[in-house]
């Protein structure tokens, strides 16, 4: 799937929020994600795609552009950035595809 900044997160992750059965606040919240464009993922956002393991990839991405303008973002002070950290093994396999994103996400 080609990455577009401007494409839901409910077409990145092929999922018809219509479909989602409510039964947890994590169900809540991923009908929620699914009507975000990229630009609109906050930190709190980024922080449970990863730790859910939904739309991973565009997390890592998104995770840093908010480091770059605040890194003390989360729960509690630089709760995203440790969470990069605990993952780092992972993203360094996805270096490529962040390349072609930022060129994809270029204005």
């Amino acid at each position: 799937m080609v990455f577009d900044k401007n494409m839901h997160m409910s077409e990145f992750l092929g999922i018809q929020k219509e479909n989602i059965v409510i039964r947890c606040p994590l169900d809540e919240w991923l009908v929620r994600l699914c009507d975000k464009k990229y630009s609109e993922l906050d930190c709190n956002d980024v922080i449970r795609m990863i730790q859910q393991n939904v739309g991973k990839i565009i997390g890592f991405r998104k995770a840093f552009d908010i480091l770059s303008e605040s890194p003390l973002c989360g729960k509690y002070d630089w709760h995203l950035f440790e969470i990069m950290i605990q993952h780092s093994d992972e993203i360094k396999s996805y270096t490529e595809d962040f390349i072609d994103m930022e060129y994809l996400l270029a204005d």
